[in-house]
């Protein structure tokens, strides 16, 4: 279709309880191995693409608060920038993108530090 252009964004589900902590859904564009070791370089490493939050209160006894059970949110994280920088690919067509996004999207869960 010409004049078309098409906006690729990463949904991601999770509950948001899971962890009893705040925490990040990171989203990276590479191999694995391109991921930086230390959890407190992935957000500015070159290959980070965006991140999904979930804010999660402090558990206190007496405070009313109850188990969420399956409190399941999401997020999105677009991925338009990340492509068109990080790949070298010169559409945005879904035959071009999806296999490069089947071998390049990775993801990590970091936790939020004192």
């Amino acid at each position: 279709m010409p004049n078309s252009f098409w906006e690729w964004t990463a949904r991601i589900r999770f509950n948001q309880h899971e962890l009893g902590t705040s925490f990040a859904v990171c989203l990276f564009l590479c191999d694995n191995a391109e991921i930086p070791s230390n959890p407190r370089d992935w957000q500015i490493a070159p290959t980070f693409v965006g991140a999904s939050h979930a804010y999660v209160a402090e558990r206190r006894e007496g405070y009313g608060y109850e188990s969420p059970g399956d409190d399941v949110t999401q997020g999105f994280v677009h991925l338009n920038r990340g492509i068109i920088k990080l790949s070298g690919l010169r559409s945005l067509e879904p035959e071009v993108v999806k296999p490069y996004l089947k071998s390049k999207l990775q993801w990590k869960v970091q936790k939020v530090c004192c």
